[in-house]
């Protein structure tokens, strides 16, 4: 449930950087998630590219494609699971911390992700490639086709399509200062960096879209079994005597 709220929240994070790193203070991206009644991968999900207003942004699309409902495909290092609906908007806000403040954010955030990754390789909880790199793996691709879209401007993506370029040696490189630094948490440890993650604004609002979605499918899914008189009395009675 934490990968996508997490890579979503850094990469709007990123796009507000970026945006400061241009001179731009006065707007900023918001992130704004809702549900979603079906199942979807990011291999059947539909796309689309958007302005953005100052650059340009790659939107899923969810009601053209009812044939997809519910997908059946395996959720392995080419899909991912599409629980939630997320769309970035461009307000009248000003950004009030510095490029430089909001590039440390960024890499903070993505340091915290690297501690969960360590923690679950060390207790072999990792069975192929590790989520977080599945999601960045697939924003670096977003990008690099906004990047080869002529007749538009793409400046500040060409920036980001740059740092996302640059996480996997960063990502690396976390990887052995946490190896260096012989981290091993407790389970308390990693309980206080859960709750520390999923009470970023951002990652909190998208967790509560995906437990609505499957409280939205759990419905949907939901039947109801009429028995015979007799037989509903003795399965009445049989379930009250099972508390005693």
């Amino acid at each position: 449930m934490l990968s996508r709220p997490l890579m979503e929240t850094l990469r709007s994070i990123l796009y507000n950087w970026k945006l400061r790193e241009t001179g731009i203070v006065n707007h900023r991206m918001i992130l704004n998630s809702n549900f979603l009644g079906s199942t979807l991968c990011s291999n059947c999900v539909e796309s689309k590219i958007v302005n953005g207003e100052q650059f340009y942004i790659i939107e899923y699309e969810f009601n053209k494609k009812e044939d997809a409902k519910d997908c059946l495909c395996p959720f392995d290092e080419e899909h991912f699971l599409i629980e939630h609906t997320v769309k970035h908007e461009f307000v009248s806000q000003a950004i009030d911390i510095s490029a430089d403040q909001l590039m440390n954010s960024f890499f903070d955030l993505l340091f915290k992700c690297d501690r969960l990754t360590h923690f679950l390789r060390q207790k072999e909880l990792l069975t192929s490639k590790d989520p977080f790199a599945l999601m960045l793996e697939h924003f670096l691709e977003e990008e690099r086709q906004i990047c080869e879209v002529s007749n538009i401007n793409h400046n500040i993506n060409k920036r980001m399509l740059q740092t996302l370029h640059s996480i996997k040696q960063k990502r690396t490189e976390n990887r052995q200062k946490l190896v260096g630094l012989k981290e091993k948490l407790s389970l308390s440890q990693l309980y206080e960096l859960i709750n520390q993650l999923k009470s970023i604004p951002d990652v909190k609002n998208q967790i509560n879209s995906i437990k609505k979605s499957r409280q939205l499918k759990m419905q949907a899914n939901e039947r109801r079994v009429i028995l015979p008189l007799t037989r509903s009395k003795i399965f009445s009675e049989f379930t009250d005597s099972q508390r005693y």
